[in-house]
């Protein structure tokens, strides 16, 4: 005893419209679409004897500033839709469905409070995500005078929009003024008509840096010119939800006549309330993973084996969590520093790669835990250079780089990923390199002059209480390259375990990368000869020295030089 209705849905003009129920032939109530822009304009819904099934219409694809009117055999059901709503019908009979896209009437929000924001876009113009990666509802999260956003991630900028070309929002001012007068969207975001103020509250409220007016701004995958406010926030390296509430007001600078936009008065006023829960995303669990760059914290479970692996096996972090683990900021980012590359890798033309583990955040383990850095390299590429030939460096606490290859073991199988491993209690900033860096490189000062040309060198001894300085001559060669260290070249070698993995774990394959020492060739220093006369030791430079050497005193250890040439 059940019987089929029938449900016809016309083409809509200006609008995409998917119809879900339990169609024929999938009347176990599974579901099947059709759309009125496919030949399945019409289909038949299963229903039970003595009960109504329901048919749900899905909205997309109206412009902003539109709403459609769904009808059945002409009469308007429910309220207007705007894209990416939705409306569930009964179906008590046979449906013939059809619509109608209209533009939504632009009316004036309440005195002083801003219109209710239409987008909450990123940089380049997407719906803004919250930290679980899920689109912002606009429809839900905004209205007159009020915005909420409940997970939004800090470190990011976003734009609030407030109106666009074509869909110019009207607000209305608290004003002394009768009636009150309305000032559109594009003029609120017009930093010559409007003062923005901004009062910040809440325990999160530092991690707000600006918040500013933009207007006639194109966002790249928007396309239209819109009025916003951009919002930029902080980084964080909290586990914790922050609280941040602004309010914002727009204060008119100057009074205004209607033939120049207005009417308004100087002084006048509207405000929105922005609330922003902040936080980073939550990775919980023995086993998790994220994509470098995500802004992630890890709550590890306690007194298990935790693994964790970020992108597509760059890094790796494994570890028997203690007893009572704390959750810590694990934020992986790969972005090269520029500072370095051009202080120590472009001389040596060097090919460099990053792994900065922001904040440097200690690990809730039992003993020392294991980190590995994966191969950073393309290996179908052109070039690469050989796993168990490269140089690593790590970023000290004075943002000075220490070979730290000795440290680490490669192995493309004993970890959770092939990579360089090293124990360690807390995240640092690590660079692998495939040629040796001169890390002296920054004391260098070398000139080209006559082939007999030398340079002599002053080094300034530091302060020990006495309150003046000495200093020694000496002589070098003008092309003299040497560091104050060894160089080295990395080799292979079978390492000695510090500490065995749990369950004593074979490590098969396990290969160190260890620096072997490379003698440098001693300089050769050839006496000058003899200076002709009038171009030796001035007594004004006798005084210069003396005088630049006084004026150091008090600073510290530095060099100072100075050349002479025939």
């Amino acid at each position: 005893f059940a019987q089929y209705r029938k449900v016809t849905l016309a083409d809509i003009p200006n609008a995409t419209v998917t119809a879900r129920g339990a169609f024929y032939p999938n009347s176990d109530g599974t579901g099947s679409t059709f759309t009125a822009l496919s030949e399945k304009g019409v289909g038949y819904v299963y229903a039970e004897l003595g009960k109504d099934p329901t048919v749900t219409l899905s909205v997309r694809d109206i412009s902003l500033g539109s709403q459609l009117q769904v009808k059945n055999n002409g009469n308007g059901i429910g309220s207007p839709l705007r894209s990416g709503d939705s409306l569930a019908i009964s179906v008590n009979g046979d449906l013939a469905l059809s619509g109608t896209v209209s533009a939504v009437p632009l009316t004036p929000s309440g005195a002083g409070r801003v219109h209710a924001p239409i987008a909450v876009q990123d940089e380049e113009g997407a719906a803004l995500e919250d930290k679980d990666g899920d689109a912002f509802n606009i429809r839900a999260i905004a209205s007159e005078g009020r915005l909420v956003l409940d997970g939004v991630t800090p470190g990011q900028t976003f734009y609030i929009k407030l109106g666009e070309n074509g869909y110019d929002l009207p607000t209305t001012l608290d004003s002394r003024l009768s009636p009150a007068p309305v000032a559109l969207a594009s003029q609120l975001a017009d930093d010559d008509l409007f003062r923005l103020s901004v009062d910040k509250d809440g325990d999160g409220k530092s991690l707000i840096s600006s918040i500013t007016q933009v207007d006639e701004k194109r966002l790249k995958e928007d396309g239209v010119r819109g009025s916003y406010l951009k919002v930029v926030l902080k980084d964080s390296t909290a586990t914790e939800e922050k609280k941040a509430r602004a309010t914002i007001t727009f204060k008119a600078r100057k009074t205004l006549d209607a033939s120049k936009g207005g009417p308004w008065q100087a002084g006048d006023t509207a405000t929105l309330d922005l609330t922003m829960w902040i936080e980073n995303t939550k990775k919980s669990g023995s086993d998790e993973d994220a994509d470098v760059g995500d802004r992630i914290y890890i709550d590890p479970e306690s007194n298990e084996y935790n693994t964790f692996v970020w992108g597509d096996d760059r890094a790796a972090l494994e570890y028997h969590a203690d007893d009572n683990a704390k959750a810590f900021y694990a934020r992986l980012s790969t972005k090269a520093d520029i500072d370095i590359y051009t202080d120590y890798g472009d001389p040596v033309d060097a090919d460099l790669w990053f792994y900065n583990f922001i904040g440097n955040p200690e690990i809730p383990s039992t003993s020392r835990a294991w980190l590995t850095l994966g191969i950073p390299w393309d290996e179908d590429s052109d070039y690469h250079p050989d796993p168990r030939d490269v140089y690593i460096y790590q970023v000290d606490k004075y943002g000075d780089l220490e070979d730290v290859t000795d440290r680490f073991t490669y192995s493309d199988d004993a970890y959770a990923i092939e990579g360089w491993t090293i124990r360690t209690r807390q995240l640092g900033t690590y660079i692998i390199s495939d040629t040796e860096l001169d890390l002296d490189t920054g004391y260098e000062m070398e000139y080209d002059w006559d082939d007999d040309a030398y340079e002599e060198q002053y080094k300034v001894n530091p302060v020990t209480g006495g309150g003046t300085q000495d200093y020694t001559p000496v002589t070098l060669p003008v092309n003299y390259g040497g560091s104050t260290g060894g160089s080295t070249g990395g080799t292979v070698s079978e390492p000695e375990p510090e500490e065995s993995k749990p369950d004593d774990e074979e490590e098969e394959g396990n290969r160190q990368v260890t620096a072997k020492p490379v003698p440098e060739p001693v300089p050769e220093v050839d006496e000058p000869e003899e200076k002709p006369a009038g171009k030796g030791f001035a007594p004004w430079a006798v005084v210069l020295v003396i005088a630049l050497i006084a004026a150091g005193a008090g600073t510290g250890g530095y060099f100072l030089y100075r050349h002479f040439s025939e």
